[in-house]
């Protein structure tokens, strides 16, 4: 089967497609938020004296903040706050965290069809405003949002800040309130009718797991198939890894779906294993 690779020019299409359909209902009604007391969970790391929080917008922030359905052309506000407390400034790299980002003149102008001249200047100016200064200066605090093309269910967002002779590179796996997946029309009752359903805890399941054979095999019965080799899945079910294993997505490349639940959950795992630290959830800063 031959696989799909959507090029520049087909993605254009489809969200210029997205953003005349959106604009036939498009009305320009901002309703600015305070990202810090909204529901939206906040995750922070520091690095070099350099703190950033982040988060990602759900669909219905986004649509007051900005004034206009983002996920109605599929972009998707990505929250950034950067407080320098070294001694230097640091210059954000926003195509690290998507290759594919959308400058403000460029997403404001997905809604300008069905806008009259005054709102268009008015959504453009505001995108603008929104939008996080690439520079921070020491003892400076700069905040604001990179557009991005819409993911589901989680993300991975990359930060990467230029200081004096070193790079900043950090990284944050974000679980998202949007989208439909198909786990979720499952029916465990239905499927398991009559049958007993084991409760096991994550050590019980590991255990569990540890006494199934290690392949599968033919028909037969009596031939194994591949064994079991990748790492990232044997590191989360039994803490095992040699420790090479860094991250399970390829930088600049957006993956929807892997074969555990995404792309942002295998991330977690390999940095894990290989002795890094999970991006925590931050205190809201003040």
């Amino acid at each position: 089967m031959n696989g799909f690779r959507a090029g520049p020019r087909w993605k254009a299409s489809v969200l210029l497609i997205a953003a005349l359909v959106a604009g036939c209902a498009t009305t320009f009604d901002p309703q600015p938020i305070d990202v810090l007391d909204s529901p939206a969970d906040i995750y922070s790391q520091t690095e070099h004296d350099v703190t950033v929080f982040t988060t990602v917008l759900s669909d219905e922030l986004a649509r007051q903040e900005y004034g206009v359905d983002l996920a109605s052309v599929g972009l998707q506000a990505i929250w950034l706050r950067v407080e320098n407390r070294s001694d230097h400034a640091h210059w954000l790299l926003v195509s690290a965290l998507d290759a594919n980002y959308y400058p403000p003149d460029e997403a404001a102008a997905l809604f300008h069809g069905a806008l009259d001249d005054d709102e268009e200047v008015a959504i453009t100016q505001h995108f603008r405003d929104l939008a996080i200064p690439l520079k921070t200066s020491a003892g400076e605090i700069s905040d604001g949002y990179v557009l991005a093309p819409r993911q589901e269910g989680g993300r991975y967002v990359v930060v990467m800040l230029v200081g004096k002779q070193h790079v900043i590179d950090l990284g944050f796996a974000i679980t998202l309130p949007d989208g439909e997946f198909d786990f979720e029309s499952l029916d465990p009752q239905r499927i398991y009718a009559g049958q007993e359903r084991p409760e096991l805890d994550l050590g019980q399941l590991r255990a569990e797991l540890r006494a199934l054979p290690c392949c599968v095999t033919d028909a037969s019965g009596e031939r194994d198939g591949d064994p079991n080799h990748d790492d990232a899945i044997q590191c989360f079910l039994f803490n095992k890894g040699s420790g090479t294993v860094r991250r399970a997505i390829v930088r600049g490349i957006a993956y929807p779906a892997t074969a555990i639940t995404g792309a942002p959950t295998i991330t977690i795992i390999t940095r894990v294993c290989a002795g890094g630290r999970l991006p925590r959830r931050a205190a809201a800063p003040r």
